[in-house]
């Protein structure tokens, strides 16, 4: 008889793994407190305008990167469409100054030497650099020695350090909005999957490319059980040994995985039992050991206008700053203009979002539980700030908007249950090994997967992380792991 293994959450990571278990002969069954797959990968409607919540870009959309074969193995990939852009987004300052990040290396390198023609030679580097890391090829020595060499150089260097040595103020501007106070060896590492081409987005957006894992999955045989909250993780002797949902029913099982919010799983299903000091210093209340990526407020716009002249995505210094509470004030507006999916919208019409992030997210839970009024005047106030942005940037745009949609923090934790609403799971820069609490201490038959096993998060770490925990577990029982059906 098959292993039974349940496995909590539909996100992209609890589908990888369940994908990867069921076609190695396992009996899988997912257990989703939302009545979508997805997760965080998501969309929703509003009349007639659907809103995207997550992908901006899919790392591997084409054969061109290696990870194109690792997302076919667990979806159809040419069931998909996806636009490859031309240009990865704009940036204006307030003096008519714009930077383009183009997609292809040569064009950007171009861009730039506009700016600052004097320093060629270092905005080389930097285009060399893009296309060594575009190389897939891992035995590739001159792309290698161009790796090690840029690593070497510049690795240590941040976006803000970078820029003056090509002593453009606007340079030091633009490149700040696009990298913060990250290194500047996040330009290669994401400008290079755009020059491979393999970067695009897939048209009908995240809901749609999460239903196509969901399709995959269920094709292999595997079950999903939506609006099935888990309220406990089922112990006997120390080890998991079933689910108990928030309707009082228990289901057992062989192994239970959870691909759900790593402080929700530790502390509440499995009642803080299965510790040590390292795990309890991750999600300490006070001076925690790790820092979790913030969370978010989106404000989605339907508009009656198509943007023809506009960019698919602006970032722009507006006019008066954006106020979002009293812990996240923005200079920098931005605008993800979706005039490439018609399927978003109505002929004519364009979905527009502007995505900010915030770790007030405590104010914004208690907000909408305490005074539902107040909840509701301040997201109103915050769409209202954005468009007189968008329409003192763009124009012609505040009499034309036709639906508003604003989700806060308080609505990724109501649809995701994410640890402060937070967006990926732990954020860049950590040297602690998170992935200790793929198994707790003292606790069998249990394992973790997804975003807080693996630091900085996305879509590409969620998949590998549950194809990687799948090819474990088949190891532990003799089987040989198999990617393909």
């Amino acid at each position: 008889m098959a292993k039974k293994i349940k496995i909590i959450g539909a996100g992209i990571a609890g589908l990888s793994v369940a994908s990867y278990l069921q076609r190695n002969g396992y009996d899988t069954e997912i257990y989703e407190l939302h009545s979508l797959p997805g997760g965080l990968c998501t969309a929703w409607k509003k009349e007639d305008y659907t809103f995207d919540g997550c992908i901006h870009w899919l790392v591997g959309s084409n054969p061109s990167n290696s990870l194109y074969h690792s997302w076919n193995e667990i979806l159809d990939m040419k069931s998909l469409t996806f636009v490859e852009m031309d240009f990865f987004s704009r940036i204006d300052d307030e003096y008519g100054n714009s930077l383009t990040l183009y997609s292809n290396a040569d064009q950007l390198g171009a861009e730039l030497k506009r700016h600052s023609p004097k320093h060629a030679d270092i905005i080389d580097e930097l285009v060399n650099g893009i296309k060594a890391f575009a190389v897939n090829d891992d035995k590739d020595a001159k792309a290698n020695d161009q790796k090690a060499a840029f690593f070497t150089k510049w690795g240590a260097t941040t976006a803000e350090q970078f820029a003056k040595k090509l002593e453009s103020p606007f340079l030091e501007f633009a490149l700040t909005v696009f990298l913060g106070n990250g290194p500047i060896i996040g330009l290669p590492f994401i400008l290079s999957t755009f020059h491979q081409k393999s970067a695009g987005y897939p048209i009908g957006g995240s809901l749609k490319f999460a239903q196509a894992i969901e399709k995959r999955y269920l094709e292999l045989g595997g079950k999903i059980k939506y609006n099935s909250r888990v309220v406990k993780i089922l112990t006997r002797n120390d080890k998991a040994c079933g689910l108990k949902l928030e309707n009082g029913q228990e289901v057992e099982s062989d192994l239970v995985i959870s691909a759900a919010d790593g402080y929700h799983t530790i502390f509440k299903l499995l009642e803080g039992k299965y510790l040590n000091d390292t795990i309890k210093g991750f999600y300490a209340e006070k001076n925690p050991t790790l820092k979790p990526n913030p969370s978010w407020v989106q404000i989605s716009l339907g508009i009656k206008r198509s943007f023809e002249k506009e960019p698919h995505e602006l970032y722009f210094k507006g006019k008066h700053p954006l106020t979002i509470d009293s812990k996240s004030k923005f200079e920098i507006a931005n605008a993800r203009i979706y005039k490439f999916d018609p399927t978003l919208a109505p002929k004519g019409h364009t979905v527009v979002i502007g995505v900010y992030n915030t770790s007030n997210y405590q104010y914004w839970q208690d907000l909408r539980r305490d005074n539902r009024e107040k909840y509701e005047q301040e997201k109103n106030r915050i769409a209202n700030e954005y468009i007189s942005l968008l329409d003192s940037k763009l124009g012609n745009v505040k009499d034309h908007v036709k639906v508003i949609d604003v989700a806060t923090p308080a609505t990724a934790i109501r649809y995701t249950n994410n640890w402060q609403g937070s967006l990926m799971g732990w954020g860049w820069g950590t040297q602690v090994p998170v992935w200790t609490q793929r198994e707790l201490p003292n606790f069998g038959n249990f394992y973790m997967t997804g975003q807080w096993i693996t630091p900085a998060g996305g879509l590409p770490t969620v998949l590998k992380d549950g194809k990687n925990l799948a090819g474990q577990i088949c190891e532990k029982d003799g089987k040989e792991f198999k990617t393909s059906c």
